[in-house]
Parts: C-alpha cells; sequence; structure tokens
C-alpha cells in the first residue's frame, strides 16, 4: 500500500491523507543469490471503488542484499489519488478526489553491514532466500539519493479547507532531491524448534534541495528532515520446508509550505512458502 499524508496542516484539520484507489494490488517477483525484483499489477477495473476514482501507476523495486552489503532501487510513479480521510473534512460523505494529482518517486540506497560475524542476513529475515540462523545481530551504515515529486493542475487541499494555508493552496509543485544518511541495526531469535522472529530498524536523516512552484511564482530552498523504515518477520526455518510471514513500512518526512509536511509512505505484507531442494 502507498499513501501520503499532510501533516500539521492547522490546529484542527491535523492530518490529510491521500490514496490511489488500487484495490487487488498484488505483486510478483523473484529473487537469487541475493538479488530480487518485483513489480506491482493491480487487479481488473472491475473491483474499483468507482466512489475513490480512478488511479494509474507503476511500481517497480530492484534489490540485493548480502550479509556484508544491500542495495534498493525504487521507481514509483501513481496519477489520481482520493482523501481517504473525507469524513473529516466539510462532513462530507463522498471523498474528495485529485485526479490529476501526481506522485513520482525515485530512489537508490544502500547499506553495509559495520559488524556482522554472525551472518545476519535481510534476504533471510523477510523471505528465507538465506538461511536463518542464530546470529548476534548486525549494525548498519544507511546511505543513499532519492528524489520526490508531487505535482497537480489544481490545489491538492480540499475545497472546505482552502483559505487557511494559502501557500498550501496554491502549491502546484513540489520538487525535492535528498541526500540520506543514517544507521540501522537488525536481529532475529531462533527458538531450538527452528521458530524464529526478527526485524531491522532504519534511521536516516534526510537533508533536501527543495524547488516549490506556486501560482504566484517560485521557492527554492533545504531542509533537514528525519526518515525510517521498519522491516520485521517471523516463521518456521526447518530444514527443507520454510514458512513465514514479513511486513515492512518505509516513511519519509518532507518539508511542506507554512510548516506543514509532507510524508509519503509505503506498506507490505507477505505470505511465503519455500521448500529446499539441497
Amino acid at each position: 500500500m502507498f499513501i501520503f499524508s499532510i501533516d500539521s496542516f492547522n490546529a484542527v484539520q491535523k492530518e490529510l491523507q491521500y490514496e490511489p484507489n488500487t484495490p487487488g494490488l498484488s505483486r510478483f517477483g523473484l529473487s537469487a543469490f541475493g538479488l530480487g525484483a518485483s513489480i506491482s499489477t493491480r487487479g481488473p477495473n472491475e473491483e474499483l471503488d468507482k466512489d475513490k476514482g480512478e488511479s494509474k501507476f507503476l511500481d517497480f523495486q530492484l534489490s540485493y542484499n548480502s550479509t556484508k552489503w544491500g542495495a534498493d532501487l525504487y521507481v514509483q510513479q501513481y496519477e489520481g489519488f482520493y482523501l481517504k480521510n473525507s469524513s473529516e473534512v466539510g462532513g462530507t460523505t463522498t471523498y474528495h478526489l485529485f485526479p490529476d494529482l501526481k506522485f513520482q518517486h525515485y530512489g537508490l540506497m544502500g547499506r553495509y553491514a559495520m559488524d556482522n560475524n554472525g551472518g545476519f542476513s535481510i534476504s533471510g529475515l523477510l523471505n528465507q532466500a538465506d538461511e536463518i540462523k542464530k546470529t548476534a545481530g548486525s549494525y548498519f551504515l544507511v546511505g543513499g539519493f532519492r528524489q520526490y515529486t508531487l505535482e497537480t493542475e489544481n490545489s491538492m487541499i480540499p475545497t472546505p479547507l482552502q483559505g487557511i494555508n494559502t501557500e498550501m493552496d496554491n502549491l502546484r509543485k513540489l520538487s525535492v532531491n535528498t541526500l540520506n544518511l543514517g544507521v540501522g541495526a537488525g536481529k532475529y531469535w531462533v527458538s531450538s524448534s527452528s521458530f524464529f522472529i526478527g526485524a531491522v530498524f532504519d534511521l536516516t536523516g534526510t537533508y533536501g534541495l527543495y524547488k516549490y512552484t506556486l501560482t504566484n511564482g517560485e521557492q527554492n530552498t533545504d531542509y533537514s528532515t528525519i526518515s525510517y523504515s521498519l522491516k520485521v518477520g517471523t516463521g518456521y526455518a526447518g530444514k527443507k520446508w520454510r514458512t513465514g510471514v514479513s511486513a515492512y513500512a518505509d516513511a519519509t518526512t518532507l518539508q511542506g509550505l507554512d510548516r506543514t509536511y509532507i510524508k509519503p509512505q509505503a506498506t507490505a505484507f507477505f505470505l511465503y512458502v519455500r521448500y529446499v531442494f539441497d
């Protein structure tokens, strides 16, 4: 699931939640030798809730993880959003729609294990592509570059709230290039009966060069914010049969206008079963 929010909009309306209409979303992927690639697809249009409008999207991710190095490539493009918490805005029973609202994210993030003598593996945690075994865990140095664009032909603020924050009313495009640097830690625990649970948490500082395009001109500035990602997994790590569930959340904090924050967030949930032939 992908969603972004505008936080700290005003004292009454703390958060606005924007979500694309992408029901029946499935992710297909392949992994081998530490390299994995996946792409998302959507079910037939008959499954759409027409009250939420229509959305177009491309969501592609490529990753590589070993016990020492890791890298993630992101290509995300979404067009057409509805306001998820519309009922809180103006007391409406219908959704506020933003069919021309576009969000794009391109990024390359890497990690380096500073202490991993026990062989902790992120691929093992998420889908047991690597063998799960007892380990003291690992500490990571995390960094990379990301580019975000939020663009619309009309205001992205719902009509009942226009006039409160005129800068956000007039915002037509936000473009930001970010440098991200931080640290992470990961560990899993394995029982004598081969059941395990584990997690990886990354905390990064995000320094961004911003360009705001408004109806009355442009603004250029730079801001620093804090972002995070969390990956968790649990399951059974047998000699032949391996199964489990895992999930991740990746959240970035970007600076909006007039003390607001724009927070894109991607979450996913996986269920898998593996059989080992050798």
